[in-house]
């Protein structure tokens, strides 16, 4: 299981070299400023949602990054669970079941059934494979039938049933970026999982009264605990270039985000509103669009209240 250190975002900008080590720079208060300056193009989903996009220079490279935003209390969040012969892609999936916007979810197998711990509707569907436990370290709990009680811990993969034994759903997954606003970075892994630059999907809330600065806070500026998935893009060069782990937490700490965890990327990476359709530029058809979808055993639904 790997070793986990929570520091201050100023250390992960002074201390770590995981990114540099690859031929990254680290972020500084350029990539603030990028992130809070960008053309975000920001578009009302109706009760308090909205969705984002915006491509702009950050981390010295090119990035497209996509976000739904929402205030907890008006919307239900739940784990949307087909796996195996059953499973689809995140659009599909969010459709079969009537939610209004989607996010892929966790790690999974070859044959698309759960790599980590799912708990659907109070039932246990899978657990953390040893495989998977050197980045499962993050468990979504969702708690009450009206599915507007969200919590993202730290639960390593032995701990996850107690932890969400309370919870009507739970997901597991990881790495978990940022824990009670401070950022969580591993101390030793230089990877090409955590240190390269890949497709990222993530999901995080703020506490109430946190707005993101700049054009980030878009025209309404989000106002009470808001819920945010996030995708950023990779794998095209040029256009979309991808983010490591610590990229990730650095994103998260200028939105605010009190709580977030990393979800499943690469080709799984899809944001999606029944509206606008897929927000991103999916990888797995190898090309610069909005259909390259990848199927998926589950996905984090959200839906009108």
């Amino acid at each position: 299981m790997r070793k986990a250190l929570l520091i201050t975002l100023s250390f992960v900008l002074a201390g770590t070299g995981r990114a540099a080590a690859q031929g990254f720079p680290l972020p500084g208060a350029a990539d603030s400023l990028a992130l809070v300056t960008a053309d975000w193009q920001w578009r009302d989903l109706g009760d308090g949602a909205e969705a984002g996009t915006a491509s702009l220079q950050l981390f010295s490279s090119t990035q497209s990054i996509s976000i739904i935003r929402f205030p907890m209390r008006k919307w239900k969040v739940e784990v949307l669970e087909r796996d195996g012969e059953d499973a689809c892609s995140t659009s599909e999936m969010a459709t079969y079941f009537g939610a209004d916007m989607a996010m892929n979810g966790s790690y999974f197998n070859r044959d698309v059934t759960p790599a980590t711990f799912v708990k659907d509707d109070g039932t246990v569907i899978s657990s953390t494979s040893p495989e998977e436990e050197y980045r499962a370290d993050g468990l979504l709990l969702i708690k009450g039938r009206r599915g507007t009680r969200l919590r993202i811990m730290t639960s390593l993969p032995p701990d996850n049933a107690a932890d969400s034994r309370r919870s009507r759903e739970a997901l597991s997954s990881g790495p978990m970026l940022v824990e009670k606003g401070k950022v969580l970075v591993n101390g030793e892994d230089d990877t090409n999982f955590y240190a390269g630059r890949h497709p990222r999907s993530f999901m995080g809330y703020t506490l109430p009264g946190e707005v993101p600065k700049g054009t980030l806070a878009g025209p309404h500026k989000p106002s009470g605990r808001m819920v945010y998935l996030v995708v950023v893009d990779g794998r095209f060069p040029g256009q979309a270039d991808g983010a490591t782990i610590p990229e990730l937490a650095f994103i998260c700490r200028i939105l605010g985000l009190h709580d977030a965890m990393n979800l499943d990327g690469g080709g799984s990476s899809t944001l999606w509103d029944e509206n606008l359709g897929v927000l991103n530029h999916p990888y797995d058809n190898r090309v610069f669009d909005h259909s390259g979808e990848r199927r998926v055993p589950n996905s984090v639904g959200v839906f009108r209240r």
